[in-house]
């Protein structure tokens, strides 16, 4: 064991959560000097609390166990006051690469500059002022930008002495009358587009435009993502259209209450767009209109959203990105045939993620996985999920996250997902209505690293973890079940007043017995004298991540 090369090693550990990265480091001497930089190469993710908990931490071992000094990322998504900031260099000499939000009129800058090996700097940067926004002495390392503040005046001129700036957001919060300092002109944004040759980002909110268009307005074709929030489409959508021939993503958040305003911004706009692959406009008819251009000049769109059903209008525009496709999302209604949704699906090569929401519908998982072989992602949410009895196929799927809605998941199909997604890393199950029977699910595969079981107030909740012999034993099981694929494992009814219920009064995790219980006790008593409980019964190797939630009480979530 101790005689295991590093490179293997970090493979190893490249491919594991923090958490089970920690448990490596107990086996042996070897293997913790190996895998301890790892384990602290980035940090991340972490709440105000544990940030001054982590500080407390390193500062009272820095001199027998510098810690901080193997942290190369330190990416805090909390804002931090200027005492907060001012430990970080002692603590973490070594970072190469820093995401900090601060807030009012705090300039980074002489703290940033302390770090001897930074290369990227991520900056949000909310209620500042021009002023004290970092100077262009940072040697190129700002990269990422995010400036929100109630006016505009002042800011570009600061911020186009930047040209490594590679994502940009501006948000405007005083967004009342027509004064100059939620106004930006197309001069100004032609500065920042010539001052910053590596943007790839923009992002635009609350701000107007004023003045008329350039007479000469160079392409930008380095800009790959464009997001706007303002309150008419005009005259952006002609100076975008334009400008920026090379995007790849564009989110649209404007007023479309005015047709002619929309008209006129916003085709310009799409016929620009012969690159788009993404395309975000909350406003479904609209984006239909855009769709109905981006198909015509056959833009190669991976991402696209149905909410309407037309038959002919589908097959045209899912044939026109049949090549490129790789997420749809489709929200149907009742009178949609799932069978022809399918099969105009089947001629695109590259869908791994699909999303169907029929609210009225019973949905077939088997059926949509042996139509669609290549499905990586899955979301389902129907009246109820079931299986499909005149399915002749027994193919293992490569299916790795899957998501089940409905008011009732029959059954048999936690046990097709046993015996045929055996390479899920996450598994969520809603159950929307109430239902007094019990529920077995088991999945005796490893991988899985999320599990979400969402049900009725009225639940009991338990999960219990198998070892490696109960996960062998389970699999032949599976793979002796017939073709009813007959419901998995002993369950019965709890009443109110049974007995056996108190083994699931606690929220309790035991490590003698790997279980995690859900206390349904937490919430309001609103059970009527004599109601029913249902239990869910979820038998899985190790997981990560456990998210358990009733109605609307919020979820808990565990970690193993």
């Amino acid at each position: 064991m101790n005689t295991l090369p590093s490179e293997l090693l970090q493979n190893i550990a490249n491919r594991l959560s923090r958490r089970n990265l920690c448990v490596l480091l107990c086996v042996c001497r070897s293997w913790n000097l190996i895998l301890k930089p790892q384990l602290y190469m980035s940090l991340d993710d972490i709440t105000q609390q544990q940030f001054k908990e982590l500080v407390k931490t390193l500062t009272d071992t820095a001199a027998h166990r510098p810690l901080g000094h193997l942290v190369r990322k330190l990416l805090i998504p909390i804002t931090l006051d200027r005492e907060d900031l001012s430990f970080l260099p002692q603590l973490f000499p070594s970072v190469t690469e820093i995401s900090v939000k601060v807030r009012g009129r705090l300039d980074p800058s002489p703290i940033l500059q302390q770090w001897k090996y930074l290369a990227k700097i991520s900056l949000d940067n909310t209620m500042g002022t021009p002023h004290t926004f970092p100077k262009p002495s940072l040697q190129g390392c700002l990269t990422h930008v995010s400036v929100s503040t109630e006016g505009i005046t002042g800011w570009v001129d600061v911020i186009s002495e930047h040209a490594s700036i590679q994502e940009l957001t501006l948000t405007l919060f005083n967004i009342v009358g027509n004064n100059a300092d939620n106004i930006i002109s197309f001069s100004e944004l032609e500065k920042l587009h010539h001052k910053l040759p590596r943007l790839r980002s923009l992002k635009i909110h609350n701000l107007k435009v004023h003045g008329d268009l350039p007479t000469h307005i160079a392409s930008c074709n380095n800009l790959r993502e464009l997001s706007l929030m303002s309150d008419s489409i005009h005259p952006w959508g002609h100076y975008f259209a334009r400008k920026y021939t090379s995007l790849e993503a564009l989110n649209l958040y404007v007023d479309w209450e005015n047709d002619i305003e929309v008209k006129r911004g916003m085709a310009p706009l799409a016929y620009a767009c012969r690159k788009l692959k993404k395309l975000n406009i909350p406003c479904m008819e609209v984006y239909n209109t855009f769709l109905d251009i981006l198909s015509a000049i056959r833009a190669p769109m991976t991402h696209v959203t149905y909410d309407t059903w037309d038959k002919p209008w589908f097959s045209k525009t899912i044939h026109s990105f049949s090549n490129t496709l790789s997420c749809v999302k489709i929200h149907g209604q009742d009178d949609v045939v799932i069978k022809d949704v399918l099969e105009r699906l089947i001629i695109c090569p590259s869908l791994v993620d699909l999303e169907l929401i029929f609210l009225f519908q019973d949905l077939g998982l088997d059926y949509i996985l042996d139509e669609l072989k290549g499905l990586q992602r899955l979301y389902l949410k129907g009246n109820r999920i079931v299986l499909e009895r005149n399915r002749t196929s027994s193919i293992r799927h490569g299916l790795k996250d899957l998501a089940l809605c409905g008011n009732d998941v029959e059954d048999a199909v936690h046990g097709y997902i046993s015996q045929y997604c055996p390479l899920l890393q996450s598994l969520s199950c809603t159950y929307l209505r109430f239902h007094t029977r019990s529920i077995t699910i088991c999945y005796p595969h490893p991988g899985l690293q999320f599990l979400g079981i969402h049900s009725y107030r009225n639940a009991i909740i338990q999960v219990v973890s198998m070892d490696t012999s109960e996960m062998i034993r389970e699999r032949e099981k599976y793979g002796r079940l017939d073709d009813q694929m007959a419901s998995l494992g002993q369950h019965r009814k709890l009443n109110k007043d049974d007995p056996s219920i108190d083994e699931f009064r606690s929220f309790l995790y035991d490590k003698q017995q790997g279980s995690v219980q859900f206390n349904e006790n937490r919430f309001d008593r609103k059970d009527q004298p004599g109601a029913e409980r249902h239990l869910v019964l979820v038998r899985c190797p190790y997981v990560n991540e456990i998210l358990l939630s009733r109605g609307l009480a919020p979820p808990i979530r565990f970690y193993m």
